[in-house]
């Protein structure tokens, strides 16, 4: 299990939630699910191109203790910067700590 020394970066956990507006349409706005104490275990970027335009990924690794309730597609906040969770492994299948895989995209 990471110890609490290691978790010394907090992050928000955020969870996609589809409500109505005045005119009856669907909007997507995103839900607190938590704020948690991680570890930042890489921090990369790249350029991409998407459409003949280039944009910026940025990839998180973060190690986390675990938790049962993370989806992929919910979203976590760092640094002011939203990204989207697109990898979650419970290291050894044991339930103490999962790595998370996230991403940034940016024009």
């Amino acid at each position: 299990m990471p110890t609490a020394g290691k978790l010394n970066k907090r992050i928000a956990i955020e969870r996609s939630v589809t409500t109505k507006n005045e005119f009856n349409e669907p909007i997507e706005t995103w839900h607190p699910l938590s704020a948690v104490w991680v570890q930042v275990i890489s921090v990369q970027a790249s350029k991409i191109e998407v459409g003949g335009a280039d944009m910026t990924a940025h990839r998180l690794s973060i190690l986390m203790r675990y938790r049962k309730d993370l989806h992929m597609n919910d979203s976590l906040l760092y640094q002011g910067k939203r990204y989207t969770i697109d990898e979650l492994d419970n290291v050894d299948g044991a339930d103490r700590e999962i790595i998370l895989g996230a991403v940034n995209y940016e024009s």
